[in-house]
């Protein structure tokens, strides 16, 4: 699936190009399209980041986002999926409050929550959300 709908369609920030896809998809399915098109889920690794891509997540005006952050590997250790590096500690101040929390042992996927302003939070891989690629320059 080629998500490139137009050089206009991806945002520069950045050594990174980020696209906003608004096509629901569980976590997993989410990953490969972005590989599909040379790219991965966005991978936040500064507060500067996030202020980009949480604006992008704005556009998508949904209640949750996917982004690469995962614990599906070991439970409370949060890493982004492509490097399997942990979610930067001093991230910590952008996660909504109580998160990421593990509800009902079945949350294992990263995402922006809407009624937190796009906070980090933890959810189920399962549910299909819209979400934000990220490539390289």
């Amino acid at each position: 699936m080629n998500l490139c709908l137009g050089s206009a369609e991806w945002r520069i920030f950045g050594k990174s190009q980020y696209l906003p896809v608004f096509t629901m998809k569980t976590w997993i399915n989410a990953q490969r399209d972005c590989l599909s098109n040379g790219s991965r889920l966005t991978e936040i690794e500064t507060v500067e980041e996030y202020d980009f891509v949480k604006n992008i997540a704005r556009e998508l005006n949904a209640e949750y986002v996917f982004i690469g952050g995962t614990d599906a590997f070991e439970e409370g250790n949060m890493v982004w999926w492509s490097t399997l590096q942990s979610v930067d500690p001093g991230l910590h101040h952008l996660w909504s409050p109580n998160q990421p929390d593990n509800f009902n042992n079945n949350e294992h996927c990263m995402n922006l929550i809407k009624p937190e302003d796009y906070k980090l939070n933890d959810g189920s891989c399962q549910s299909k959300y819209p979400f934000i690629c990220e490539r390289n320059i």
